[in-house]
């Protein structure tokens, strides 16, 4: 089948949204699909082999990048390229995060997924009356939500109200991650005969790295890493405050940052409920679903992790150790835990792999964006 996958990610960068479609487009062709992926154009003469090295992706899909321009008006521009390119394609399905090119695919009679990562009103009143426009429309095929919360938000408001669309096709397709080799790994810095825990994301506010900072602080015999974060950020908290067993690694590429996962011994996941304004991509807040859960889970690594209901939805006891998101007690005692019992922390690793296998790989994800398509 010919899928074109729509998006308005900005793609090379480091945010989750272009993780996600870059990964979903390379799943979705290993199912055999002829797949294209169409993206804004924020540069020129760009060498696509680097896109896929950057993201770690097999090269076994097309990107296509679109006039999109830098005045007034450019996401309509965009729109219109991706008319003009849908109807030069002629694909057999589109799948899309941005709405704009589900609308017109639906619009052009094309079977369509729209993949929402958030509640569309949210957007404003012109995406929310596309949004309605496309329920009406029969190409409109599914409707795809990564978490089940954001099911119960979508159902809970009028949205649908009306419309003709099928509630059986508002599907929740939690996100994914990739199966890796768990034997590479990196040498880390520090003492080679301590236990290793790892933190691997952003540092911007909402991320928990105070919380970090005081286990390093309460636990000076264990070496922490924080890996990930802008230059800026870095050197906030570097100057804010530093320990002998605390490593800040920087930013290391989506590609190598498996080995540095499986060089831990514990990752933690201290996801706080206030987060910095403007930085709610679908990846956190109250329907959150973050790929980096399913990441560590990917590893095969005891997680600690923040006890929030979204949080929930893909860990538990029997997989990790929840705690209160701002209770450095707790997390301390979790981490204790842990170093002490250390079949504890293999059993729960081996339940959370077995879990991702089962449940969240991209494979998976993909399956369920265009599952009865045609």
């Amino acid at each position: 089948m010919k899928i074109v996958y729509v998006a308005q990610s900005i793609v090379p960068s480091r945010r989750a949204n272009s993780i996600h479609v870059m990964n979903i487009c390379s799943a979705l062709a290993k199912m055999g699909h002829d797949v294209t992926i169409l993206l804004p154009k924020m540069e020129n003469n760009e060498d696509q082999s680097k896109i896929f090295e950057f993201y770690g992706v097999e090269p076994n899909f097309k990107i296509e990048k679109l006039f999109f321009s830098t005045f007034k008006g450019k996401t309509v521009y965009f729109s219109l390229a991706i008319y003009r390119a849908l109807n030069r394609i002629k694909p057999d399905y589109v799948v899309g995060r941005f709405l704009n090119g589900c609308f017109i695919s639906s619009l052009m009679g094309i079977p369509t997924t729209f993949d929402s990562h958030g509640p569309i009103w949210e957007n404003g009143r012109l995406t929310t009356w596309l949004f309605r426009k496309m329920l009406n429309l029969p190409a409109l095929r599914r409707i795809t939500l990564n978490s089940n919360a954001l099911k119960e938000i979508y159902l809970k408001s009028n949205i649908f109200q009306g419309s003709r669309f099928d509630m059986k096709n508002l599907i929740v397709a939690h996100n994914g991650a990739n199966i890796y080799d768990l034997n590479e790994k990196v040498i880390l810095p520090g003492r080679n005969d301590k236990v290793k825990v790892g933190y691997f994301g952003h540092l911007y506010a909402g991320r928990g790295i105070e919380i970090i900072l005081e286990l390093a602080k309460r636990i000076p015999e264990v070496d922490f890493y924080i890996a990930g974060g802008e230059e800026k950020d870095i050197k906030y908290w570097k100057d804010k405050i530093q320990y002998e067993n605390l490593y800040f690694l920087g930013y290391v590429p989506f590609a190598n940052v498996y080995k540095y996962r499986n060089s831990c011994d514990i990752l933690l996941a201290p996801y706080q409920k206030v987060v910095s304004p403007g930085e709610v991509t679908g990846d956190q807040g109250p329907y959150m679903n973050p790929i980096k859960y399913l990441e560590y889970m990917s590893s095969k690594k005891a997680i600690v992790a923040s006890d929030l209901p979204s949080t929930r939805e893909v860990l538990n006891e029997n997989n990790a150790i929840l705690v209160e998101y701002n209770n450095a007690d707790q997390w301390e005692k979790a981490v204790r835990t842990l170093i002490k019992n250390q079949d504890l922390g293999n059993q729960l690793a081996e339940n959370s792999y077995q879990d991702f296998e089962k449940k969240f790989t991209w494979k998976m994800r993909a399956e369920r964006l265009i599952e009865g398509a045609l």
